[in-house]
């Protein structure tokens, strides 16, 4: 959906509904993603829903190049069990709980010139 502040032909996913923008659990899975913005929104933010989670790998890999990734409602990029997360020349901010979380032997990478913040 295009907004005010996004630039001309940029792509933006969100989401009120509380579940994630993107979701990868096939092991086989190998998906790449360039320059999309996922906001991921609750209207208030509460401290109960801040395990939220905008994008979500429990396996296969993702690899976001130059995206933006933002999450009030809680986690930006969660990656848990034999997920695996790359992030290349992108943004994670302005996240309720953390920008990426990483547990029970999920990996991400966070490289090239990419920021993450809170």
């Amino acid at each position: 959906r295009p907004t005010a502040d996004a630039p001309l032909g940029s792509v933006v996913l969100s989401s009120r509904t509380g579940r994630p923008l993107l979701l990868v659990v096939n092991r086989a899975a190998s998906v790449c993603v360039q320059r999309i913005s996922f906001v991921f929104s609750t209207q208030p933010p509460a401290a109960t829903n801040l395990k939220q989670r905008c994008i979500w790998v429990t396996e296969g890999q993702l690899l976001l190049q130059n995206c933006t990734v933002s999450s009030d409602a809680g986690i930006g990029i969660c990656v848990l069990r034999n997920g695996v997360v790359r992030c290349e020349g992108s943004e994670l901010s302005d996240c309720g709980f953390v920008g990426v979380a990483a547990a029970q032997g999920g990996r991400a990478e966070v490289v090239n010139g990419s920021r993450v913040g809170r």
